[in-house]
Formats: structure tokens, C-alpha cells, sequence
């Protein structure tokens, strides 16, 4: 078999499916063909016109499709942990130091990659990429006459889906100098950062803010953009990236937190719009067993409420989100979100909770300058799975362990709908969330030091 027809093969086999029952046998289409070369001519005459025939509506229909015919590749560089180089030993030792005393305990401190070095205005920029479970995360460290750094992470759902070539993590969040006169520090505002994760065959990314044309640093799969005028209000309005043929694609983001999103979203919401059978009250064994599951929750979390019980339930245990669910002294039932340096959580008797009568408890924290919001909650025993519709079309499978679930979406794919079914795959619960602003955060500290 040529290398020519491995290539119609491949696109053939992936994009038309055979009737029930029959099976692929390529070998013997071409064993049954004639073999004289005025045949074998007309045959590869045949397979051109097929090929181009079935190409051109892959290249039509399909999110993937437009990546391939614009140059664009996938996220191999991400899913297999060769972007850019190891940090340095002290970058990591910070990290490390970091993690060590925020809230959350990862089994173990993850590799911290080098992946973009810049220096502007006085201003020297880093970043910095590492996995942690099935989340894809950039840190940026921006070093002057103070520090600001900066951590947001994108699913691994979103890097296989391959849906745009580029995922932008962080858009136009603030860079502050320390300036301090007499006895008075202020912090001023120098610029503006966005930043994300590229696909292979992306060869610049570029941003407009106002009049202003912003060019990326690209390079480690991944890219940053600094935006001087930030500081007088002109922020990031658009982010473009091209591949070596100069090829243009918009890429979709969230300019702010209650802002519509720019590009990406369809005003059909897909999946199921309600239950098949009800529940009536969410019960979950195991808290009122008081079961010590999860992990002990570290101290310092929400001082100001007293609790009979408290677990951190890590329904990816290897991300950077923990659920927090907690019984207080009036018995009743806390839940909220606890990331490396911060959390959020809301208290109320469930039978009174606005969600009723779902099978499930649920939260959402987003906004500033991430592009992710973090979708969280309880579950009821009767949930035995739950999936995530988008308005962009994709669905996503949500992690559930010990009740708790918790899954990143981007705030540019809104509204999204979650839907829990049963064991035997029936819908017991759908809840749309359209506003960012559904669940607000009733505590925001950092953790001792």
C-alpha cells in the first residue's frame, strides 16, 4: 500500500462509517482490484477525487477540520509533557515552598517547566507550565519592584476536544508596581498580561486593545501578550493567532466578568431540559454517618463558623480544586470550593436551597481576569454520573467522587447545563447556569504562613 492510500485509508476510516455488520478490509479491496498500471492510473484517479471529496467535508464540518486546513496541530506538546525545558532549581523550590503550605496537599509537588522568558519596561516576565491531575496549568511571574504572579489552568477535556487552536488562561490581568513615598507604599498599574496555551503550528498570536496591536511572545506551547496601555484602560478586545502560512483564526474569550462572550458560544444550549423521574431530597450517606472521607481540613479555612463535621473531598485528586463540605453548629449543611491559596463556600438548611428540588447542591466561582469558571457541588447517593453541556455543542463528563464534583469550563462557552443521571443511566436532574454571578463567595483569605 502506498503512503497515498494509508492517507485516504486513515480519513476514510475515521470519517464513514461502515453499515452494521461489515468490517474493514482494505487489503482485500486492493487485492481484487486489477494491477496493470493503466488500471492502477485510473485507480489513483479514483481515490484523489474520493479523497478530495470526503477532505473538503471534513475540512466543512468539523472544528478540527478548520485547525487542519489553516496549518494548526493538536496539544501533543501539552498531553505529553515536553513544553519548553525544567525550571530552575530555585523557581521550583518556590513553588514547591508555595504549595507546600496553601490548602491543598498534592500527593506529590508538580514539575514546573520553563516556557517563555520576556523582559519589558523594567518589568521581567516567566512563564511557567505544569500538570496537576487532569488539569493544564500556566504560572506567570512578573518581577519588578514587587511580584505579581498569576495561576489559571485549563481541562484536559478542552486540550483533547481540539476545538481552537488556542486556549487563553488569563486575559489582561494586572501588573503593579511597589512605589512608595515618605511612609506610603502605593501600587501603581504598569500593564496588563494575557496568557495561554497553543497548539503545535501556532506561529504568533497577537491582540487588539483599541487602536493598539499587540504581538505575543509565543513559544513552549504557549503565549503572552503585555499590554502597556492597560493602565490608561485600554484593554485586550480581540486575540488572533496565525501558523506559518500567515492563516488567521479569532480565538474565543471572556473580556470581563458580567461581559457577553466575545466569540464561541451558540444561542442553542444542547442536551436534556428535564429530569425523567424526581428526587426529592438530596441525601448522602456518608456525612450523616459523619465518614471521615476525603482528607482533614487543613486550619485556618472559615474561622468565623463553627462546625460539628468537615471534610475535603478532591474529586480529581491530583487538580488544584478540593470541594469543602462541612456541618455546622445548626446542623446545617456547608459546601464550597477551596483552591491552592483561597475559597469560597455558602451555608444554607437544603430543603430551603435555591437549587431545589435537584439531586444535587451546586456552586460557581469565576470572574477577574481567569477565562475559567469552576463549576462544584453535592451530589445525592442516587447520582451515579454527570455530564456538562456547553453552548459551543461539547459535553464533558464531570468528576464525582464521594458526592463531589467539581470541572473548569470556559466562561467564553456560557450557558452551560449539568445534567446527573442515575445507575441505570435515567435523568434524575438538569440545572442551566447562565450567570457567572450565581454563587457568590462569602469568605476569600489566604492561608496562614
Amino acid at each position: 500500500m502506498t503512503g497515498f492510500e494509508e492517507t485516504i485509508k486513515s480519513v476514510l476510516v475515521r470519517t464513514v462509517p461502515l453499515p452494521a455488520g461489515v468490517g474493514r478490509d482494505w487489503e482485500d479491496v486492493l487485492a481484487r482490484s486489477a494491477t496493470s498500471t493503466k488500471t492502477a492510473r485510473t485507480r489513483r484517479l479514483v481515490y484523489s477525487v474520493a479523497f478530495a471529496a470526503v477532505l473538503a467535508i471534513v475540512l466543512a464540518t468539523t472544528p478540527l477540520g478548520a485547525m487542519i486546513a489553516r496549518g494548526f496541530g493538536d496539544f501533543s506538546g501539552w498531553l505529553s509533557g515536553s513544553t519548553g525545558h525544567p525550571a530552575s532549581t530555585g523557581e521550583q523550590q518556590t513553588f514547591a515552598h508555595e504549595y507546600k503550605n496553601s490548602w491543598i496537599r498534592f500527593p506529590k509537588t508538580p514539575a514546573l517547566r520553563s516556557l517563555i522568558r520576556v523582559r519589558r519596561d523594567g518589568v521581567a516576565y516567566e512563564l511557567f507550565g505544569f500538570r496537576a491531575g487532569d488539569a493544564f496549568c500556566l504560572r506567570l511571574v512578573a518581577s519588578s519592584t514587587s511580584r505579581s504572579t498569576y495561576t489559571s489552568c485549563a481541562p484536559k477535556s478542552d486540550l483533547v476536544a481540539r476545538r481552537t487552536p488556542v486556549l487563553p488562561l488569563t486575559v489582561d490581568a494586572p501588573i503593579v508596581d511597589r512605589v512608595k513615598t515618605g511612609r506610603r507604599v502605593f501600587f501603581v498599574r504598569r500593564a496588563g498580561v494575557t496568557f495561554g496555551i497553543t497548539s503545535d503550528g501556532v506561529a504568533a498570536v497577537r491582540a487588539s486593545a483599541q487602536s493598539s496591536d499587540l504581538k505575543g511572545a509565543v513559544g513552549g506551547d504557549s503565549f503572552l501578550i503585555i499590554n502597556p496601555r492597560a493602565a490608561s484602560g485600554a484593554h485586550v478586545s480581540s486575540i488572533k493567532a496565525s501558523d506559518t502560512n500567515g492563516d488567521e483564526v479569532v480565538v474565543p474569550f471572556t473580556r470581563s466578568f458580567f461581559d457577553t462572550p466575545v466569540a464561541g458560544t451558540s444561542p442553542t444550549l444542547p442536551g436534556p431540559t428535564k429530569a425523567e423521574r424526581p428526587v426529592e431530597h438530596v441525601r448522602i450517606g456518608w456525612i450523616a454517618r459523619r465518614e471521615p472521607r476525603g482528607t482533614a481540613v487543613p486550619p485556618g479555612i472559615f474561622r468565623f463558623r463553627k462546625s460539628t463535621f468537615r471534610r475535603l473531598l478532591a474529586p480529581d485528586p491530583g487538580g488544584v480544586a478540593r470541594v469543602l463540605v462541612y456541618v455546622d453548629r445548626n446542623d446545617e449543611l456547608c459546601f464550597g470550593l477551596v483552591l491552592v491559596h483561597e475559597a469560597s463556600a455558602g451555608c444554607a438548611p437544603l430543603g430551603s436551597s435555591p437549587n431545589w428540588p435537584y439531586p444535587f447542591t451546586l456552586g460557581e466561582v469565576s470572574g477577574g481576569s481567569g477565562q475559567y469558571a469552576s463549576v462544584f457541588g453535592l451530589a445525592d447517593d442516587v447520582v451515579a454520573r454527570m455530564t456538562l453541556f456547553l453552548a459551543d455543542g461539547e459535553s464533558v463528563a464531570v468528576p464525582l467522587k464521594d458526592n463531589a464534583f467539581v470541572i473548569e469550563a470556559a466562561r467564553s462557552k456560557y450557558p452551560f447545563r449539568l445534567v446527573a443521571y442515575d445507575s441505570a443511566g435515567i435523568i434524575v436532574g438538569v440545572k442551566t447556569i447562565q450567570d457567572p454571578s450565581i454563587f457568590r463567595a462569602t469568605a476569600r483569605k489566604s492561608p496562614p504562613r
